[in-house]
């Protein structure tokens, strides 16, 4: 009976650590190229709206919102407004969102992040030391919980820093994001960040 007993929890711990495997390997491969999920269109309007703004992304891209649905920019802005209390709004899967969040991405981000966000942008010895979201232990957390895309969103939205000196005085970590792009915008780049490499575009069918 004991021996029975000993058998069953041993294969019971096979199973769980081959599920493990599973899901960390499942998890590896994202996220989505920037090059392959941003279309040139896009870049040309936001670039459009860019100029039009003086550089200012959160204004440029409300600009454009307005001009593809039709709402007037203050509506626009108090929607927004409320994007910051909850979890992502969009599912990684949404083609059209991991596209958008594709383009903050490169647009705002891989300065720091790099283009593959493994951390290895020009900028990125100013991020802390959990910078590489390439790696099968990011990817597993990203693909089991959306509270981790929530913790994320509120360390891009309101900036973290760490006790690491740069050498012009100033401290490594993360800036305030929210003082440059609008909510929208974090949750798109994080959605593209959630995003698996091999989710199917237009393109593709």
């Amino acid at each position: 009976m004991k021996s029975g007993i000993r058998t069953h929890a041993s294969d019971l711990g096979i199973l769980m650590i081959l599920g493990v495997t599973l899901v960390i390997h499942g998890c590896s491969s994202g996220p989505a190229s920037l090059s392959r999920m941003i279309r040139t269109d896009d870049v040309t309007t936001y670039q459009r709206h860019l100029a039009a703004t003086s550089g200012d992304a959160a204004a440029a891209w409300l600009a454009w919102r307005s001009e593809e649905t039709g709402k007037s920019i203050d509506e626009l802005a108090r929607a927004d407004a409320v994007l910051g209390n909850g979890a992502d709004p969009f599912d990684r899967n949404d083609v059209w969102a991991v596209r958008r969040g594709a383009l903050v991405f490169r647009t705002s981000c891989v300065v720091c992040h790099g283009t593959e966000a493994n951390g290895l942008g020009p900028n990125g010895e100013t991020l802390q030391s959990h910078k590489d979201f390439t790696n099968s232990h990011m990817r597993m957390a990203i693909a089991l919980s959306n509270n981790w895309l929530t913790k994320w969103f509120h360390k891009v939205h309101d900036g973290s820093t760490t006790d690491r000196r740069m050498p012009d005085g100033s401290y490594a970590g993360m800036p305030a994001m929210s003082e440059q792009l609008t909510n929208e915008q974090i949750w798109l780049a994080l959605t593209w960040l959630a995003s698996d490499s091999k989710i199917a575009t237009e393109s593709d069918r």
